[in-house]
Order: C-alpha cells, then sequence, then structure tokens
C-alpha cells in the first residue's frame, strides 16, 4: 500500500482498496490458475485476509478449493463507530490531510517495540520477531496508516460486508479469530463470517490479534483446526 520515499516512507497509504483486488485477478489468472496441481488452498491474516474474502465475493470462478483466514478484518469496530470513522478520514482527505497519519499513527518507533500492553500477541519472544526482522532490514520498516488509508479500507469493508455478496462465497471457509482481539474485535466480525454458506468460525480464547504468533497453546489449538480443515478441503 506505501507510495512514499524519503521521510514519508513509512506511510502505510492507499486510496481504494480496488487496486489491491485487480493485482490479486492478474495473480491469479497469469500465475496461480494455470498451475495449479492439486486443490488450492490459500491464507490471509488480518488486511490480507479482508482482501482474499472481499475477492470472493466479487467473483466465483477462482481456482480456490478453500480458504482460510486468521482475524479477518471485516470490521474494526461497531456499525456507528465505522460510520464516524468513515466521515471523518473522508473529511480529512477533502481537506487536503489524506497523505497525513490518521490519529495515533506514526512512524515506526521504541513504543511499538514494547510488549508490555501491545495488541498482538501474548507471546514475547514470538512478539518480537518483526522487531528483529525490521532491525535486520531498516528499510522494511513500516508505521501507521494515513487517512486516505483508513477511509479506503472501510471502503472496502463496506463491500466486503454485504449480505447479498458473502452469500455467494461458495468454498469452504474456515476463520479463527482470537477472543481477546481488539483490532479486529471477534463480537464484530462474527456476524459477516456467519453469512457465508461454509464458513465455519473458530474463537480461541487467551489470543489476541496474531493467532499464529501466540503462545503455544494456543497457536497449538489454531494449527489443530487449520490441519482438520485442510483433511476436509484437500
Amino acid at each position: 500500500s506505501r507510495f512514499f520515499t524519503g521521510e514519508r516512507r513509512q506511510r502505510d497509504h492507499a486510496l481504494d482498496f480496488a487496486t489491491h483486488i485487480d493485482d490479486l485477478n492478474q495473480f491469479h489468472d497469469a500465475i496461480v490458475a494455470p498451475n495449479v496441481v492439486g486443490k488450492l488452498v490459500a491464507h490471509g491474516h488480518s488486511m490480507g485476509g479482508h482482501l482474499l474474502l472481499r475477492w470472493l465475493t466479487e467473483r466465483r470462478d477462482t481456482a480456490l478449493a478453500g480458504l482460510f483466514v486468521t482475524a479477518p478484518m471485516l470490521a474494526l469496530a461497531g456499525p456507528l463507530a465505522h460510520a464516524s470513522a468513515s466521515f471523518l478520514s473522508w473529511g480529512s482527505s477533502k481537506l487536503g490531510y489524506g497523505e497525513d497519519y490518521a490519529p495515533m499513527q506514526h512512524d515506526y518507533n521504541a513504543d511499538d517495540r514494547a510488549f508490555a500492553g501491545n495488541p498482538l500477541s501474548h507471546d514475547p519472544d514470538r512478539f518480537t520477531i518483526i522487531e528483529r526482522y525490521f532491525d535486520a532490514y531498516p528499510d522494511m520498516g513500516v508505521g501507521g496508516v494515513t487517512w486516505d488509508w483508513l477511509h479506503a479500507a472501510i471502503k472496502s469493508m463496506y463491500l466486503a460486508q454485504r449480505r447479498v455478496k458473502l452469500e455467494r462465497v461458495g468454498i469452504p471457509v474456515l476463520a479463527i479469530v482470537g477472543g481477546e482481539d481488539h483490532v479486529t474485535p471477534p463480537d464484530e466480525i462474527i456476524r459477516y463470517l456467519n453469512m457465508m454458506p461454509k464458513a465455519e468460525t473458530v474463537i480461541l480464547p487467551g489470543s489476541r490479534h496474531d493467532v499464529l504468533n501466540e503462545t503455544a497453546p494456543v497457536r497449538n489449538e489454531a494449527w489443530r483446526q487449520i490441519d482438520g480443515f485442510l483433511k476436509q478441503v484437500v
């Protein structure tokens, strides 16, 4: 999603997630579909899960036999909060602040490295995976999101939340959601996951947003669910 260089290069910026869907269509049609051997299963986490689910609501001729997603970003909060954030982000973009950071967003810094109170994982070692990666590859460091990104993301969520579209997703879907996820709250996204006819949602108590980077018991249960799903669809 990044388009900036120099001092602004860490800003996660996007104008319309339709660009991502177009990229996914081209990748699927030109690279994936012509080379599929056996049954194909995809995985997406957070915004990646959102994009795959939205993609499936918009086309039915994919090579996928199944999909499993972790903490899919189908909602950030309830409908009223979404509407307020949509209005504020739209207004900020119209006033010329679209490329600025949204509130509480900033370049990657020491505060992001703090384990205490983090929204991602209870496991201190796995929490540092991204920090170790950024240390090894400083140019890959990424900060928060801009007003334009926020507005584009909420618009994309609205498109993916429509019942008539979700009911079209005809392949098996496994969604694994953290019971303590405050990034994509389970109480807000389950209603949409349940609209898909072949979807199963598993809530993992004691898990935050990064389900597969959680403590061993949580992670083991997540993989047990994934293994069972793969045996059914593959």
